[in-house]
Order: C-alpha cells, then sequence, then structure tokens
C-alpha cells in the first residue's frame, strides 16, 4: 500500500433527490392520469440521456388520493422502473 492509496479518501458524486408528488385521487381518472404518466416517462429518459444527471439524480414516486403512498423510495434514475400509477375510484383527496 502505497502513501497515494491513503491520502486520497474516495469521493461518491452528490445525490440530487427528485420526489415526484403525484395526485392519484378520483379526479385524475382517464386522460389527466395518462398524460401525468407519459410526462414521467418523458422527465426520466430525458434524464437518462444526461450523463450528470444519470450519475447524480436520484426519483422517489409518492402519489395521494384517499392514501398516501410511496411507490418508488429514492433511487438511482438509471435503475427506475416507472410503477403502473391507477387512481382511486371514489373517495375525497387528503
Amino acid at each position: 500500500m502505497g502513501l497515494l492509496d491513503t491520502a486520497i479518501p474516495s469521493i461518491e458524486p452528490r445525490k440530487l433527490p427528485i420526489y415526484l408528488l403525484i395526485d392519484n385521487s378520483a379526479t385524475m381518472k382517464g386522460e389527466r392520469i395518462e398524460s401525468v404518466k407519459l410526462g414521467i416517462e418523458d422527465m426520466i429518459r430525458t434524464l437518462r440521456n444526461d450523463p450528470y444527471a444519470l450519475e447524480t439524480a436520484h426519483i422517489s414516486i409518492i402519489t395521494f388520493g384517499r392514501h398516501v403512498e410511496q411507490l418508488i423510495p429514492l433511487t438511482p434514475i438509471g435503475n427506475v422502473q416507472v410503477p403502473e400509477i391507477t387512481t382511486d375510484e371514489y373517495g375525497p383527496t387528503h
């Protein structure tokens, strides 16, 4: 082990957390929620094409309607699988 092996600490890239809060209440049914899904997919595709974002961006998807649910915890953009987002059939938004 040489001097340089101990003198240079490993540097991790900074994380850029991105939290998406998605309304999946009954009012979002149909075309509205489909537009949101397309927007999420487009945003993730764009971030994956950016080398800096690919290194730093971490996404979490949280839905709210009758219930609040974290669909994806903070996950590196390269590992994100867009989940199926469905709307509530009825009920208030919390």
